[in-house]
């Protein structure tokens, strides 16, 4: 749905003010005062809105769920990451499914089995986002641990990854031409539900894989470890990998971490400070799995204590809280060291943003809101004022064409009450067309009222009623235009 439009000029401001607010049956014409004073300026460019908004997990599975790429579409994905993606799609992307038995020949094409795997990264690459390929396996948290431990033969395991990368890139075994340009070895290996040897083992593992497929091709990008919470102990994990690499010269393209817990904006800080510390300075930064946790505790229902709490503990990720967590981060990102963010996940599985049959939680309605930036990248210079404790997260842009602008708050953990935006330096003449959208519980980036007006100078305010965890999209375009959306192209 789109929101309410709104036509406003300087002569016309008062009286759109006083009809809206009658109609919406207020008893007063004089809006509360205000929280937050946000004033866009968007003849002022201060570069572009980056696409950080990637996923973990692809949009079809071989199973009975949904076909998810229109939604994929929809929110512009940029990079999806294959992790856990047998969870919920079976039989794909994890090296026992590819090449089952690993007593064979890795060289001959009979031996693996692509067909599932072609599959679901097909309905990746029609939704047009990158692929991250992850070699190695999704998570055993119980029982048996059947495929995350070391490989026997190291370097047949390295083969088998370079044919993958082949069959994907190069055609090999009947294969695609892709391109895919991210491979990432492994998982949180210092994780004991992930890798079941020793550091020096993984590093081994590491090194051989990446020397291969580099030898292979030398342009695509090789990384990892993807560690669940790098630390800055001197024997830890992160340095000690970090150190591996540069002793022995092993390629680093990117180096993924995850944070659950803890300030997203501090984590990313501290990966690139380490990266550069070890000489790294070259190696991407990949955020590549995030989003709202509170605590671990009540998650598993094997403690008796929390389990009533195990829906509420899920739901957090993706209810309005998590997704103007999740917004709130993409733009506080925006500024910070840190090359691509993929949220987990975007599949139909408990950790997904899309629930049973392809429902569309919040934090997918957050994630298509953000999109609405990326196609207006030119971003607008802008301040916020008041609420000193808790400010929203706010950031808008402008579209390549001058015929369309946005601006996106998120009040995540914020203070309820009002938030006027003044709209300064708009790029048309005449009167603009506004829409204010709104993402909570019960509305899914659906109308917002909200009261517009303009200030002394003239320019354009828009005045809006938040609660705490919801997202606001605010679209304006020439009032000519048709509706703001399509002025965005």
């Amino acid at each position: 749905m789109t929101g309410t439009p709104y036509f406003v000029s300087m002569f016309e401001s008062l009286l759109v003010a006083c009809l809206f607010v009658a109609a919406a049956g207020c008893a007063s014409l004089q809006p509360p005062s205000a929280v937050e004073q946000v004033s866009v300026d968007f003849s002022q460019i201060a570069g572009r809105i980056r696409a950080i908004h990637g996923v973990n997990g692809g949009p079809i599975s071989n199973g009975e769920n949904p076909d998810l790429r229109p939604w994929f579409r929809q929110a512009g994905f940029p990079a999806v990451r294959l992790h856990d993606s047998r969870w919920p799609s079976p039989d794909v992307v994890d090296i026992h499914t590819i090449f089952p038995l690993a007593h064979l020949d890795a060289d001959d094409p009979r031996n693996y089995t692509f067909a599932k795997t072609d599959d679901y990264i097909k309905g990746i690459i029609d939704t047009g986002a990158k692929v991250v390929f992850r070699l190695g396996e999704s998570i055993e948290t119980h029982g048996t641990q059947y495929h995350i431990n070391p490989p026997e033969d190291m370097d047949k395991f390295a083969r088998v990854c370079v044919n993958i990368m082949r069959h994907y890139n190069e055609g090999w075994a009947n294969g695609l031409h892709y391109g895919i340009e991210y491979w990432e070895v492994w998982n949180e290996p210092e994780n004991r539900w992930m890798w079941t040897g020793t550091r020096e083992q993984y590093f081994t593992l590491y090194e051989k894989v990446a020397r291969a497929l580099k030898s292979q091709d030398p342009n695509i990008k090789v990384g990892g470890p993807s560690f669940a919470n790098p630390n800055d102990r001197p024997d830890g994990w992160a340095r000690s990998f970090l150190a591996h690499c540069r002793n022995r010269h092993v390629p680093l393209d990117f180096f993924s971490f995850h944070c659950y817990l803890g300030d997203v904006v501090n984590r990313c800080r501290f990966v690139r400070k380490l990266l550069d510390e070890y000489g790294f300075s070259k190696t991407e930064s990949h955020l590549n799995e995030f989003r709202y946790v509170r605590s671990w505790k009540g998650r598993h229902p094997d403690d008796p204590a929390d389990f009533v709490n195990v829906p509420a503990w899920m739901a957090l990720g993706t209810n309005s809280v998590g997704a103007s967590y999740a917004v709130s981060a993409l733009i506080r990102l925006q500024d910070e060291p840190v090359d691509m963010t993929n949220y987990y996940s975007a599949d139909t599985s408990v950790w997904g943003m899309f629930g049973p049959f392809g429902l569309r939680t919040p934090v997918f309605h957050g994630y298509r809101a953000f999109q609405e930036l990326v196609k207006r990248p030119r971003r607008a210079v802008m301040t916020v004022t008041g609420n000193a404790k808790a400010p929203s997260q706010v950031l808008a842009g402008l579209a390549e064409n001058n015929q369309s602008a946005a601006v996106v708050l998120s009040t995540f953990r914020s203070e309820p009450g009002t938030r006027t935006i003044t709209l300064r330096g708009l790029p048309w003449n005449g009167a603009s067309r506004v829409e204010s959208l709104m993402v909570d519980e019960t509305h899914a980036l659906e109308p917002l009222p909200a009261r517009i007006g303009s200030d002394a100078a003239g320019a354009t305010t828009v005045t809006v009623d938040l609660a705490p965890d919801v997202i606001c999209l605010i679209r304006i375009a020439p009032s000519a235009t048709a509706r703001p959306e399509d002025a965005s192209q």
